[in-house]
């Protein structure tokens, strides 16, 4: 018998996506990260594969991204920044 402890929750408080092809906004409106609930990473990877999408239809084939959540333990949030490196 093996105990699972899950560990605490954390709200998603903010989200930023630093690109230089696109503008930010538009790309948040793709991503649809869940600000205000929980920080839940599968949804934010699948935001950031539409991301990711919206740079392949533009031309960006080698288009890769990196996020990193930055956890506030005393007030239970995460700060979400994704990294979009547009490649050629």
């Amino acid at each position: 018998t093996v105990t699972v402890d899950e560990g605490p929750e954390f709200t998603l408080k903010e989200a930023r996506i630093e690109t230089t092809v696109f503008k930010e906004n538009e790309l948040l409106r793709i991503a649809k990260f869940p600000i205000g609930e929980t920080a839940m990473m599968k949804v934010v990877a699948d935001g950031v594969k539409e991301v990711l999408n919206r740079y392949k239809r533009q031309g960006y084939v080698d288009a890769t991204a990196r996020f990193d959540p930055a956890l506030n333990f005393e007030e239970k949030t995460a700060a979400l920044t994704v990294l979009v490196n547009e490649g050629e």
